[in-house]
């Protein structure tokens, strides 16, 4: 495993994780208290992540709807002037 962390490949993948999964699991362990789960069966355990991995997507989608139609309210305002 260290062979293939310390290869040029292994380090692309690696930055490419940090960027894109590591600061998931950060916001979920700092603001849906991911550190303390209450549960002790496992099945119940998974029955508690899949939730607040649902919660945090559907967050994350409404975002990402958010800004894609302030984009398009800008563009299509920007065609006529200023009152």
């Amino acid at each position: 495993m260290t062979e293939k962390m310390n290869s040029s490949k292994g380090k692309k993948e690696y930055k490419k994780r940090s960027s894109t999964v590591e600061p998931v699991f950060g916001i979920l362990k700092l603001h849906h208290n991911l550190e303390n789960i209450k549960q002790k069966e496992i099945n119940d355990i998974q029955t508690e992540l899949n939730l607040i991995t649902i919660g945090y997507n559907f967050k994350r989608i409404s975002n990402l709807k958010k800004i894609k139609i302030n984009m398009i309210i800008k563009k299509f305002f920007k065609n006529f002037p200023q009152f």
